[in-house]
């Protein structure tokens, strides 16, 4: 079994590549992210690049469920 990753804002530039490499380091990836900067059609994209469909969750890693965000100072 594969190690699993999860990318968070993995929509955006940098995170859609830095999917791509984890892939090719052999891990299964799941992508969280907001769509506030990108589309699903970077998801799209980035799939048929590594021949491999990406789950894909849409939500704010800010929202804790109550539809209020709150700020993040850190996220490592």
């Amino acid at each position: 079994m594969k190690n699993k990753i999860l990318v968070t804002g993995g929509v955006g530039y940098i995170a859609s590549h830095t999917c791509i490499a984890l892939h090719e380091a052999g891990y299964d990836i799941v992508v969280y992210d907001n769509l506030s900067n990108g589309s699903r059609e970077e998801i799209s994209r980035v799939s048929t690049l590594i021949g491999q469909a990406i789950k894909f969750i849409e939500g704010d890693i800010r929202d804790d469920g109550t539809g209020i965000i709150d700020p993040i100072n850190c996220l490592v």
